[in-house]
């Protein structure tokens, strides 16, 4: 009787994915997951027994089914394995009558994993194209089109073209009136339109799928746009903005279960909470990173910590909390992520005066970094190569690498990271006997942080100090006056480019 019994769990375990799989975009999405969830072990025996036994529709139907709950609950590698496993099976278990069913699964393995062989997702793709063509199932071929425009970045970085695919599924699911297919659209296009420069543009993209899909219920794809508006605010200076988004967005990712998130979203609030010098949120924030995962030490927790410590001038604590974010990285072998503890160990050995120890800690950063590393970072790296250079006395080296740093910051339109770059160049400048352009810098500095709210910190406090004095020291104190003010007079957008004149 096992057959009989193992048709049966398939048959009743594939009717409700079925039924899940339609309410995981809706306002019932975390009652669903979390009844998934409970019956996952018997989804695995479903599948299991669907693959061993080459049940081939109910298998691919039933990963099909599974994609939403594998992509949102953090199982998608082992979801692709089941995904692959499935469609393997339609090789070799003879001619079956097209259904949505195979789009459906050839659009969960793109969808799972997007880093995939590029050339094994672009066929899967036309293949779910041409069955939705033949069903004439036009909210379907959105869908496809949809994945076609993000393998187009994923393969080409062709974001011209991407947007004239978004802009087809687009226009296939305004006329379907489905908000859902809207608003998830909507984002990614934002995205592809924010990349060729046009931010505004792809603001008001991204505030329209938070709309449509706070509408919909699907609190899975609404933390991605509500990501990028927080982004975005913090990037333009708005911090009670973007924290408040981030605050949205966390609610979101804690109803859904998600941990990492969770993390994401912590990790950021500590991030605006110390440059805003409010140490105590940053804190409680790092350590709720800690409590989400579970884990004795959390790199991203413990690094948090660190940068909190460090922004207050506790150079000691700090550097022990970014030795602990490195060896839990270590641990982890995540190289990517060991150039962010190993950047701020280096501000640390700069901050205590040992200089070659910093230059050597920031070497190993960028080495780990990479070329496509994270540009923050990078911009980290660069500023405090600068001030090594320029307290051994090179100034010319220390001019190149502020530049380097400033330009970043400027592509990404990070106005919140200005600040400490203009003041970098008004110490370079009080040195090289020009106490005007220091005065106009250090203005512009100034301005731009008590428009943002995010005072100096105490660990740079005694050498911005130093050099505020120097300056003013070598001018008359009218001129130095009035030079500071025509700073205060800049927008970020001129402070910077005054800053990069030799």
């Amino acid at each position: 009787e096992m057959e009989f019994a193992h048709g049966r769990h398939l048959a009743y375990y594939l009717a409700l994915a079925e039924e899940a799989r339609l309410e995981l975009r809706g306002s019932g999405q975390v009652k669903w997951l979390d009844r998934l969830d409970r019956e996952n072990d018997n989804l695995r025996a479903a599948l299991a027994w669907g693959v061993k036994s080459v049940q081939v529709e109910s298998s691919v139907r039933l990963a099909g089914a599974l994609t939403d709950f594998w992509s949102i609950r953090g199982y998608a590698a082992e979801g692709y394995r089941w995904m692959e496993a499935a469609l393997q099976l339609q090789l070799t278990g003879g001619s079956l009558e097209t259904g949505a069913w195979q789009a459906r699964a050839l659009l969960g393995a793109v969808a799972l994993d997007m880093e995939q062989d590029l050339s094994t997702s672009q066929a899967r793709l036309q293949t779910a194209l041409a069955i939705y063509r033949e069903l004439g199932d036009q909210v379907g071929m959105a869908h496809v089109l949809f994945y076609l425009a993000r393998h187009c970045i994923a393969a080409q970085k062709d974001y011209t073209r991407a947007i004239a695919k978004y802009q087809e599924a687009l226009d296939v699911w305004t006329a379907a009136k489905d908000g859902w297919g809207v608003g998830l659209c909507l984002h990614w296009m934002g995205h592809a339109i924010e990349e060729l420069g046009d931010r505004a543009q792809a603001r008001e993209f991204y505030q329209r799928s938070v709309e449509l899909l706070r509408e919909a219920g699907d609190l899975w794809q609404l933390v991605r746009p509500l990501g990028d508006l927080a982004r975005q605010s913090w990037a333009d200076g708005d911090g009670t903005r973007a924290r408040a988004v981030l605050e949205e967005t966390l609610a979101a990712f804690e109803a859904l279960g998600s941990q990492s998130g969770v993390v994401d979203a912590l990790s950021f609030l500590a991030s605006i909470s110390a440059a805003q010098g409010d140490y105590a949120q940053a804190r409680k924030a790092a350590f709720l990173v800690q409590k989400t995962l579970g884990m004795d030490v959390n790199p991203t927790g413990v690094t948090r910590l660190g940068e909190a410590d460090y922004l207050q001038g506790h150079l000691v604590e700090a550097r022990i909390l970014f030795e602990a974010g490195l060896e839990g990285w270590r641990e982890e072998n995540y190289l990517h992520s060991h150039a962010w503890p190993l950047a701020r160990l280096g501000c640390v050995a700069y901050r205590l005066g040992d200089l070659d120890q910093a230059a050597l800690l920031l070497n190993q950063s960028l080495t780990f970094l990479g070329p496509t590393g994270w540009w923050w970072n990078h911009a980290l790296i660069l500023l405090t190569q600068a001030d090594v250079a320029r307290v051994r006395g090179e100034p010319e080296t220390a001019a190149e690498l502020y530049a380097s740093s400033l330009r970043l910051i400027i592509k990404a339109i990070a106005r919140p990271d200005v600040p400490e770059r203009l003041e970098g160049f008004a110490k370079l400048a009080t040195l090289a006997q020009r106490p005007q352009r220091a005065a106009r810098l250090f203005g512009a500095a100034e301005a731009l942080r008590s428009q943002i709210g995010i005072p100096i910190p105490a660990v740079e406090r005694t050498d911005y100090d130093t050099a505020v004095v120097n300056a003013r020291a070598r001018l008359d104190p009218a001129a130095f006056t009035a030079a500071w003010a025509e700073g205060q007079g800049l927008s970020w957008e001129q402070a910077a480019e005054y800053a990069l004149e030799p």
